[in-house]
């Protein structure tokens, strides 16, 4: 399904939130021993806006745009981003960004299990209350089977055999008195 532009848009906004937390920012600078310096002179908040100023988000668009409405289609169906940091030093560059995109997909996959297991917690909602539905009905059926016993339809032939047994007597008792009176 295709995402309208302001949600495509919001969505973006929340995964960059994400990313850029005070919490997450905060745990790497001080796991990552990031701006030594910086920490003396400036406040912990400070430093956490200094190091969001080095990150960029920005969504991966396919590269199948074909057409104009093939390419509004396009646009919209982003599932990808890239995740840049910036820092003088290339090994810290990449520990920093993929430290960013492992905690972001730790949080993706535990969202992910947390709406699955809501999910299956409203299947099985679903089911036990369906399973006690069709017990209720079929006791209203089994009653009304006990309340009207031999005038069902599946009674039928039971009831036919029963007819031709007692005009068969009938008859049997007919030809005994008629012989009776001959």
């Amino acid at each position: 399904p295709t995402l309208e532009e302001s949600e495509l848009e919001s969505r973006l906004h929340l995964m960059t939130m994400l990313i850029l937390s005070r919490g997450r920012l905060s745990r790497i600078i001080t796991e990552l021993d990031l701006y030594p310096e910086e920490s003396q002179e400036m406040t912990r908040e400070e430093v956490i806006s200094l190091m969001r100023g080095h990150i960029r988000v920005e969504p991966v668009l396919p590269e199948l745009e074909v057409t104009d409405d093939r390419r509004r289609q396009v646009d919209f169906e982003i599932n990808t981003f890239r995740l840049f940091f910036r820092s003088e030093s290339a090994d810290t560059a990449a520990a920093v960004a993929n430290r960013l995109a492992n905690d972001f997909i730790d949080e993706h996959l535990r969202e992910r299990v947390q709406v699955s297991s809501d999910t299956s917690e409203f299947i099985e909602a679903e089911l036990d209350r369906l399973s006690t539905r069709i017990a209720e009905v079929e006791a209203r059926i089994a009653a009304v089977k006990d309340e009207n016993s031999g005038r069902l339809p599946e009674d039928l032939q039971t009831n036919q055999r029963l007819l031709e047994r007692a005009i068969e007597s009938l008859r049997q008792v007919l030809d005994d008195i008629v012989g009776v009176f001959d």
